[in-house]
């Protein structure tokens, strides 16, 4: 039968305390350990004081170095502080030795010597704390703390002014070294001036290039080659129309006499004339290629021209008695537009043959021209470098003229950036809050002492809740037995005693004796408590397990020692005993024996007695003080004899002890130790394994299980020893408040 856990939404309150209770002294410990300290510390700390001081960092003014460097000119007055350069400056050995013996000097004035021996140790610039004032980006807090109230503030008057002092100390060796930077670059860019004014004077003598427009070579040559460039597109386009033209007459003499116009050959006064034309043309490009610009003047020229323009008229009158001649065969409106197109043609074939003369004229000039001046170009290309070179130098030079100079006038007006607008204050004492540091520090060490009972808690791996069996495997639960209270004032059991309870040689005291006989036998000793209750409730658990078929023998195991076998087995025995049944105790442990030491009865003849010697079950079994429960002791030499129970004799006598009994309980060793009770497991009718709160490990119940699966054993539950319920302070109450006579209690107790 499987348990339905209810399990509850949000914190347990009760499982918390639980946890606390058990871990009780590591919070206690923790608690006290942390309470001390903060008390010795907090009564033992003598009074602090705390001094300080306001800084303004002033960056209005524009900064030359960021300037060079390219940065910003200016920071203005929301720019942010570099808080990290200030703390560094403070931590260098330089600042820390000058702010020591200014602190040392100033304190030599007002005090003796041996107050100075006495504080010079608390004096260095590690004291001093730098943070923005009030979240401004511009201000900065310089503060210090101290026991000693004078040295406070002496300490930050000194800080201050060695601050301020530092601060521009390095500014004003940043503007000199800029300054001494500028003046290298100045010698340097005017050096670099002079050498490219002077090589560009000598290119301009030695190239004959003149800087003036339309002057010099250069500027010739420019414009002969655009000249030319001209009457190259010129000539394209005169011989574009003299195609046009050519094919407009022929298509209209084609048209009307049905022959073509390219039929038609030219005159011989005609042909003279065109030859004679580009002959003097060509000589007048001859003289131009020989004199230059000086054949303008030239007399052979002047003539070739006059008889150029001759030659032009004498043309123009062949072509107009040509056209003439023409119109006698051609008719009406077609003979005017063929006079009209061979008119136009001829006068674009003057101009074609005149261009074409101009254009060898000027290719003759250029040549001519490059032969005297082969560099012109490379030259030209070398002027204009230098003379942006040179603009570039005197730039330069003008700029960094300006720079020095701003330079100059912050090195000699900089008072620095940092401004003091508040001086040290007077100290204001830090009192120490000492009973609220010992509560806050009680608090802290009981909130660590419980974190780490939580801690422990969540490491421990033993067994606490039904939750964590349920995870493990799903055999019920039959029973849960309450830890076992003893004695009249209900004193636990201690440590001590069970140690001594498992050890069978050692001779016990009196007194330990019957209190573990009281202990382990409680459902005889004080039958109506409420342990005696639970192990009632377990044996109605069994005895409806099965109820067609009823349970004979019982083995009571556990995966490892110190888990309750023994005393589940003797208070179940006790209850089964008590509704009439007759039950048998068989001691199975043979190395720990404990049930002679129970019931007061002799160790052997026993079981190892019946099974090796063949002796009669009668004559072994011993009675006991319990009414229907008898004991069948291990026997002697039991240790030496572990192969007893896979024998044969070991399944005869069992089947004879369930002929002579209604139930047998065997108390077996640890199932993970021996292998004696899984022999015995795969032989009885059912098998109950003990699990101890709070001391089981979930592994070792997982190993048991599986052992005791692996031989076909009937597992019909599980036993929660020694289990701490959270409900069980309440129905205990209920219980011995309802049925228990308090009177009648004491008399029991007493008997």
């Amino acid at each position: 039968m499987k348990e339905e856990v209810e399990i509850k939404e949000g914190i347990d309150i009760h499982a918390v305390w639980q946890i606390i209770s058990q871990h009780k002294w590591i919070v206690l410990s923790v608690f006290l350990l942390f309470t001390s300290i903060v008390s010795y510390y907090s009564l033992s700390k003598p009074t602090l004081y705390r001094s300080s001081a306001i800084l303004f960092y002033d960056k209005s003014s524009s900064n030359p170095v960021a300037e060079l460097l390219g940065g910003k000119g200016g920071g203005g007055y929301d720019s942010p502080i570099d808080f990290g350069y200030y703390e560094i400056l403070l931590q260098t050995d330089l600042f820390n030795k000058r702010f020591r013996d200014a602190v040392m000097a100033d304190l030599a004035k007002t005090r003796d010597a041996a107050y100075i021996n006495q504080i010079s140790n608390q004096i260095s610039a590690s004291q001093i704390s730098l943070k923005p004032y009030k979240e401004k980006p511009q201000f900065i807090e310089i503060a210090a703390l101290s026991y000693d109230s004078f040295l406070v503030r002496k300490l930050i008057e000194v800080c201050t002014d060695q601050l301020k002092k530092r601060a521009t100390e390095i500014d004003h060796e940043g503007l000199q070294n800029s300054i001494y930077f500028i003046d290298e670059q100045i010698e340097i860019t005017r050096t670099n001036l002079e050498k490219a004014e002077i090589d560009l004077q000598s290119l301009k003598k030695r190239s004959d290039i003149s800087s003036k427009e339309n002057e010099g070579p250069l500027n010739r040559i420019i414009l002969m080659k655009d000249k030319l460039s001209e009457l190259e597109t010129q000539i394209q386009i005169r011989n574009a129309n003299l195609s046009s033209f050519s094919a407009q007459l022929d298509s209209i003499q084609r048209r009307v006499s049905g022959t073509s116009n390219g039929s038609v050959q030219s005159s011989p006064e005609e042909s003279r004339i065109k030859n004679e034309i580009e002959l003097l043309t060509y000589q007048k490009a001859g003289i131009f290629e020989k004199m230059g610009n000086d054949a303008y003047n030239n007399s052979e020229v002047k003539r070739i021209d006059e008889r150029l323009a001759d030659l032009r008229n004498q043309y123009y009158s062949i072509l107009s008695s040509a056209s003439s001649k023409g119109e006698t065969s051609l008719g009406g409106d077609q003979t005017q537009l063929w006079k009209n197109i061979f008119e136009k043609k001829n006068s674009e074939e003057i101009e074609y043959i005149l261009l074409k003369g101009q254009a060898r004229l000027y290719t003759g000039l250029i040549k001519n021209f490059e032969i005297k001046n082969p560099n012109v170009f490379q030259d030209a290309i070398d002027i204009n470098k230098l003379v942006r070179l040179k603009q570039i130098y005197e730039e330069t030079l003008n700029s960094l003229i300006r720079q020095k100079e701003s330079f100059s006038i912050q090195f000699y007006g900089n008072t620095g950036d940092l401004k003091i607008i508040d001086p040290a204050k007077e100290p204001s004492a830090i009192y120490n809050k000492v009973f609220t540091n010992i509560i806050v520090g009680s608090v802290l060490g009981l909130l660590i002492g419980i974190a780490l009972a939580f801690g422990f808690e969540y490491l421990d791996n033993t067994i606490k809740t039904v939750e964590s069996i349920s995870s493990i495997t799903n055999i019920p639960i039959i029973g849960k037995i309450p830890p076992i209270d003893i004695g009249s004032g209900g004193e636990l059991v201690t440590e001590k005693v069970r140690k001594r309870f498992s050890t069978k040689a050692q001779v016990e005291p009196e007194t330990d004796r019957n209190t573990l006989r009281k202990r382990a036998m409680i459902s005889q000793f004080s039958p109506r408590s409420f342990v005696s209750e639970r192990y009632r409730a377990l044996r109605t658990n069994i005895q409806f397990a099965n109820i067609d078929t009823p349970i004979r023998s019982i083995l009571i195991g556990s995966s490892g020692p110190g888990e309750g076998k023994t005393t589940t087995a003797v208070n179940l025995g006790i209850s089964f005993a008590d509704m009439g049944h007759r039950v048998c105790l068989v001691d199975a442990d043979l190395r720990k024996p404990k049930h002679h030491i129970l019931f007061e009865i002799n160790e052997s003849p026993g079981l190892c007695d019946v099974v090796l010697q063949n002796l009669d079950v009668d004559s072994v079994i011993q009675s006991t003080s319990v009414k229907n429960l008898s004991v069948l002791s291990v026997g002697a030499n039991a240790q030496n004899h572990t192969e007893i129970f896979s024998s044969i004799r070991m399944s005869f006598l069992m089947k004879e002890l369930e002929k002579k009994f209604d139930l047998i309980i065997y108390d077996t060793p640890p199932v993970l130790l021996l292998t004696d009770s899984i022999i015995l497991s795969s032989r009885v009718d059912a098998v109950i394994l003990i699990v101890k709160y709070s001391f089981t490990q979930k592994q070792y119940l997982h190993g048991a299980i599986l052992a005791l699966k692996a031989v076909h054993a009937n597992l019909m539950g599980l036993v929660l020893n020694d289990y701490a319920d959270e409900r069980k302070n309440y129905y205990q109450y209920a219980y011995d408040s309802y049925y228990i006579n308090p009177s009648g209690e004491k008399k029991a107790a007493a008997k």
